[in-house]
């Protein structure tokens, strides 16, 4: 019951719920502002309504600081997958009912899928679905967990480990970590070796945080080793080069290699398990007709651009997970 005795209308309703999500979602009502193209001051008396009329408080506010309540996050949860669809009810409307293949699709990728599975089917959508816009956001998988519960994103590609109860999983291919050297290096020919032989030679490495960064520095814990980290590189073609230059050895994803790379190769599996790399939504919400259509077409068939040592599975989306011994990590 509202304090002033009064409910909105349904019109106001719609802009209090939009004003509360995206200012939920953005973190402030300035951006929210930005976003819904309005005031910062109008947002602001949106959201102010909306607890009134509720007799909740929504935010905790504290000078520009801007965090949900606990009774503000379980608004959220219910409210948002229902703006979002709302907002896209007329594309939705003229892509299902006039059959024009339009709208936005926003994905959201790692850096080596992006590069490596995204790129290859943006290509084939692109073919049949040339009205479409695209929008492909780069990030660690956080950021792409975050996107997609956001709403920021319909599907995001990457590796993922365990899945969380609220996603589903699209496995599309398995790689492995393989530790690459500079051209007759001293461990070539070497198919397996040990820790100790690895941890005499310089490394390069991703920055701390990393899967790969992790994976190396949980391998020396368990042998007891310390690697000689010398080089801290972000990006895999950086640290390729590196290596290619006689600067270290380094361990990384197979999928980042191809034909062009001139170092050797020495596989770590079964030390290091091996990683799925696939596709994921949300189980909220409902898909957009672009995003339906771009999962029919991973439904249809293999990845492509896919290294031919890396074998391509094809389960249907899923919420499985990995046995115990697998990482939590999505990266």
């Amino acid at each position: 019951m509202s304090v002033a005795g009064k409910r909105s209308s349904p019109g106001d309703r719609v802009k209090q719920l939009r004003a509360f999500c995206h200012t939920a979602r953005l973190g402030s009502f300035t951006r929210a502002a930005e976003h819904l193209e309005s005031s910062q001051s109008s947002v602001s008396q949106q959201v102010r309504g909306l607890e009134r009329e509720l007799e909740l408080m929504l935010f905790e506010r504290n000078g520009s600081v801007t965090r949900l309540t606990p009774i503000g996050m379980e608004l959220l949860q219910v409210a948002l997958p229902v703006v979002m669809d709302m907002e896209r009810l007329p594309e939705a409307f003229e892509e299902r009912f006039r059959g024009t293949s339009s709208g936005r699709l926003a994905i959201g990728a790692s850096t080596i899928c992006a590069a490596k599975m995204a790129a290859g089917y943006l290509k084939r959508f692109r073919e049949e679905h040339a009205g479409v816009r695209f929008e492909l956001k780069v990030g660690a998988g956080a950021e792409r967990v975050a996107w997609l519960r956001d709403r920021e994103v319909e599907l995001a590609f990457g590796a993922m480990d365990v899945v969380p109860p609220d996603l589903e999983f699209r496995h599309l291919l398995t790689s492995g970590m393989v530790l690459i050297l500079p051209v007759g290096h001293p461990l070539s020919g070497n198919p397996e070796p040990d820790a100790e032989e690895i941890a005499s030679f310089p490394v390069i490495a991703q920055p701390p945080g990393h899967y790969a960064r992790r994976t190396l520095e949980e391998t020396g814990r368990h042998f007891g080793v310390r690697f000689d980290i010398v080089m801290e590189l972000p990006e895999w073609d950086l640290i390729k080069r590196h290596v290619e230059f006689g600067a270290g050895i380094a361990a990384v994803p197979e999928i980042v290699l191809d034909d062009s790379d001139r170092v050797e190769r020495i596989p770590l599996h079964p030390r290091v398990p091996l990683r799925r790399y696939g596709v994921y939504r949300s189980r909220e919400g409902i898909l957009s007709r672009a995003a339906e259509r771009f999962c029919a077409l991973i439904e249809s068939g293999s990845p492509p651009s896919v290294p031919a040592s890396v074998p391509p599975l094809a389960p249907s989306f899923a919420s499985s997970s990995l046995p115990s011994s697998a990482s939590s990590s999505v990266r």
